[in-house]
């Protein structure tokens, strides 16, 4: 029995030693990522920036590239004029349209009227 006390003492310490290993990385990795952040943020406050009270986490997360904004700026631009021509060629079929519409109708008109005509030079009588 006492034998089985003395290893568990053994392995509850190892498990402390672990643990203790792993929370002074832990903080060694945590002071030199504050020590990053925070000459980054000297190298950015130098260019005349400013920073936001908790947005530097997020910050980067959150910028666009200017180059792509004028991008798609350009792309939106272009897709307008686009749009715009689209419109303008619908507006000229419409008007093709309507004005073929009456070129069909006079000509319908025509063909009744000279069917007409064929009809009664058929039922005049010939010498």
């Amino acid at each position: 029995m006492e034998s089985l006390l003395v290893w568990t003492l053994v392995i509850a310490a190892m498990a402390i030693v672990v643990m203790l290993v792993l929370l002074i990385s832990s903080e060694a990795e945590l002071k030199r990522k504050r020590a990053e952040i925070a000459s980054l943020r000297s190298r950015y406050e130098a260019t005349g920036a400013t920073i936001e009270v908790g947005s530097d986490v997020t910050a980067g997360a959150n910028r666009v590239p200017s180059a792509e904004i004028a991008a798609l700026t350009e792309q939106l631009q272009s897709s307008q004029a686009d749009i715009e021509t689209m419109w303008t060629e619908l507006e000229r079929l419409r008007a093709e349209n309507t004005e073929l519409g009456r070129e069909n109708a006079r000509i319908q008109a025509e063909s009744a009227e000279l069917r007409a005509q064929s009809v009664e030079h058929e039922s005049a009588p010939q010498p």
